[in-house]
């Protein structure tokens, strides 16, 4: 049984000698009714952390939801596989002719790379309308049959595709800082390498691009998109119309957060309009002197920091002069025999990147018990209204798993533990750390500027809140695929098997993550797959070294 002097906050003024040198606890402040354990408000979400986490499910699905770049080759083996059939039964000019008339053919289809966003922008649009058009108008069974047989477990539905996909390009193409209209051609350059897809967007392709901007406030994205095309001029003067008003609301825009340019579009736009500038400069200056503000100063006031890490094609960002790289072995006579490949990268923060934490066993199990319980989840903050719920989706799959049951995870854990030199797993207390969650990033998704913890007094969560995160990668050779530390100019670039690892408290470390968009053999997207696991304070000590 426990003594309470030693966990519950027992006055310092009646604490003998002989109590303090029994004592095992230590208590630092008084947690709060609504700091326990056992008010963790959401319980789904209680069970996913720390409890068994996600549900295995159902392996026979009724259909496929392409969020993810694995789902995308799925669909383009089938389209493929459906064109060889058709092959056997109808002559090549006879296929064309029918496709024809939605803009493509055999050989684009053939041609198509799934990695390149803009083609798999094609890919889904052919997967929810073209084919499902053919199944439905042509008058030839053997067709609709084939299509039936091949296809129909496999069609989206358009009204969410075209929403995750259209974001998914938005995302690419703001963070990256391309240009729409190198974009639009299907032509995405990062550093010295130029990707092209083989087929382009079209005018109603950049309409539903440029209105996923205005959904997710991104004026300036809205009015840069519609001005590519001649055909959307009248949507284009209405955009800047709309985006000069929004100058002359400076206070609403700033305060909304709102991306617009800094100076108005129309030179006959009002003198407020011209004024914006100014009051940007002084909410700049406002937002950004206050701590507890910080995302909103990146992302809204700095976001050019964003897009300089995220454009740069360097692996990771170099240590800088005052950091080392060097083999970690903490002075234990047992990791002396095979220390720890540590980049540190930055010191306030630290940050900093451990090499070959995972082993590609590992990454296989790990996987493995992803794909029985994934679900989607919304990762990004999206409108809430019925309308857009689609748009809510562009989201990662992702799941939560324990290593309460699994052997081969506590000694991933235990590995971890070396490398970090805290206790991460404890199985007697669940809230030593967070569940392991695996995450795949979905096409051009991202998870948005955020803080991970506040220092105190803000620590509510269970286990006294998070002391550190890590993250650990299982993707490898990719282009984009960043997890960027804006505020101190810092980009870790995905290497399978590594782990990225940043503290939390006495500090405020902003976050991004955002999703790869190519790998460096192929074109343009590929999954970004990571492991996540969060250190909680309060219930574990750290170790002796």
């Amino acid at each position: 049984m426990f003594n309470l002097k030693e966990v519950a906050g027992y006055p310092s003024s009646k604490m003998t000698v002989q109590d303090y040198s029994k004592t095992l606890w230590m208590v630092d402040r008084i947690r709060m009714r609504f700091d326990h354990e056992v008010a963790f408000a959401d319980e789904k979400k209680f069970y996913r952390y720390f409890g068994k986490g996600d549900e295995i499910r159902d392996n026979e699905e009724n259909e496929i939801i392409a969020n993810s770049y694995e789902d995308i080759i799925t669909l383009h083996k089938k389209e493929l596989e459906l064109l060889t059939e058709l092959s056997k039964t109808f002559d090549v000019d006879n296929i064309n002719e029918i496709l024809q008339d939605y803009g493509t053919n055999i050989e684009i289809i053939k041609q198509t790379d799934p990695n390149h966003p803009v083609d798999i922008f094609n890919l889904l649009k052919r997967m929810s309308i073209v084919w499902k058009s053919i199944q439905q108008t042509t008058k030839d069974v053997n067709i609709t049959a084939l299509l039936e047989n091949k296809l129909n477990k496999y069609f989206q539905d358009w009204n969410r595709a075209k929403k995750m996909v259209g974001s998914a390009i938005l995302n690419i193409q703001l963070y990256n800082d391309l240009d729409p209209r190198d974009v639009m051609n299907g032509i995405i350059k990062y550093g010295d390498r130029t990707y092209i897809s083989k087929t382009k967007l079209n005018v109603e392709d950049i309409k539903l691009i440029a209105n996923e901007a205005k959904l997710n406030k991104k004026l300036d994205a809205y009015v840069n998109w519609l001005k590519l095309s001649p055909e959307l001029e009248d949507d284009y003067k209405l955009a800047v119309v709309e985006h000069d008003m929004a100058l002359e609301n400076w206070e609403d825009t700033i305060s909304s957060g709102i991306s617009t340019l800094t100076y108005p579009i129309n030179s006959n736009a009002t003198s407020k309009a011209h004024d914006f500038r100014k009051h940007f400069k002084r909410g700049m200056d406002s937002n950004c002197d206050n701590p507890y503000v910080l995302k909103s100063c990146t992302q809204n006031f700095k976001f050019h920091k964003i897009q300089q890490l995220c454009s740069d094609p360097n692996h990771s960002s170099p240590p800088k002069p005052e950091n080392l790289c060097f083999s970690n072995h903490f002075k234990d006579a047992y990791l002396k025999l095979g220390p720890f490949k540590l980049e540190h990268l930055n010191t306030e923060p630290v940050i900093q990147v451990i090499h070959d934490v995972i082993y590609p066993n590992e990454k296989d199990l790990l996987l493995k018990e992803f794909r029985k319980r994934k679900v989607i989840n919304k990762l990004t903050s999206f409108p809430e209204d019925e309308e857009t719920q689609a748009y809510k989706q562009l989201a990662a799959q992702d799941a939560h798993f324990t290593e309460r049951d699994k052997p081969w995870l506590i000694k991933l854990g235990r590995r971890w533990e070396l490398a970090t030199s805290v206790n991460m797993f404890n199985p007697n207390y669940r809230f030593t750390a967070e569940n392991y969650q695996v995450v795949n990033y979905g096409i051009g998704g991202l998870a948005e500027p955020h803080v991970d913890e506040y220092p105190l007094p803000f620590q509510p969560d269970v286990g006294g809140g998070k002391i550190f995160s890590t993250i650990a990668y299982m993707s490898d050779n990719i282009v984009g695929g960043k997890t960027i530390f804006p505020e101190v100019g810092v980009a870790v670039t995905a290497e399978e098997g590594a782990m990225a690892f940043f503290v939390q408290k006495e500090n405020y470390t902003l976050l991004l993550l955002i999703e790869s968009f190519g790998t460096a053999e192929s074109v343009m997207c590929d999954d970004m797959i990571i492991l996540l696991k969060s250190k909680d304070e309060r219930k574990s000590m750290k170790r002796n070294h």
